[in-house]
């Protein structure tokens, strides 16, 4: 099984709207055994830019995350 998370910061505060939008389209892609996408309540004090969105996917093996990234919805 491969667990893959990725960070997202909009460049532009007025933006996370529409990223998060966008991310949240993934959701409907079908090569995943699990997906999720949420918004980072950025309660940790760590230095550097915040992070604002979390995308996490599971996936049963490295065809089916290629698949999930050749998918258009991934585009």
């Amino acid at each position: 099984m491969i667990r893959h998370t990725v960070f997202f910061t909009a460049r532009e505060p007025s933006d996370r709207e529409t990223v998060f939008a966008g991310l949240d389209i993934l959701r409907g892609n079908p090569h995943a055994l699990k997906l999720e996408v949420g918004r980072n309540l950025q309660t940790d004090d760590i230095p550097g830019p915040k992070v604002d969105f979390v995308v996490y996917g599971e996936f049963e093996d490295a065809a089916q995350m290629a698949a999930f990234k050749a998918h258009p919805l991934y585009a």
